[in-house]
């Protein structure tokens, strides 16, 4: 459950690792790794993170509902105080650009994914 301003690197950490990334409020920023850990890669920071509580949304959440002909479907919820207030689907494939946190995020699932399943694309 990633903040929405996370805009975590592609590269799949090690299981139990959090990602890398930047912050989409502050893209030159150097997050320290206690903030990283507790708070870009699991969200609701409002409270110890500025610029987290900048945004309506404290958190998104992702599901992997399909995956054909290299085309990942990915549910995605952004959530305020434990309740979701916005929904949809993204479609991922290996080579599309993604521009926004919520898309680099939804990436970052599907390579967490893959890297826990042993999958490819």
């Amino acid at each position: 459950m990633p903040c929405p301003l996370f805009v975590p690197d592609t590269e799949a950490p090690p299981i139990g690792e959090p990602f890398h990334g930047c912050c989409d409020a502050d893209p030159a920023w150097n997050i320290p790794f206690d903030l990283l850990s507790n708070g870009c890669n699991r969200g609701y920071a409002r409270s110890f993170c500025v610029r987290a509580s900048s945004v309506p949304e404290d958190a998104y959440q992702f599901l992997i509902k399909s995956h054909v002909d290299g085309t990942f479907r990915v549910a995605w919820s952004g959530e305020s105080d434990h309740a979701p207030v916005a929904v949809g689907t993204l479609e991922i494939r290996p080579n599309d650009p993604s521009a926004t946190p919520l898309e680099r995020q939804a990436r970052a699932s599907v390579t967490a994914y893959l890297r826990r399943t042993g999958g490819v694309w």
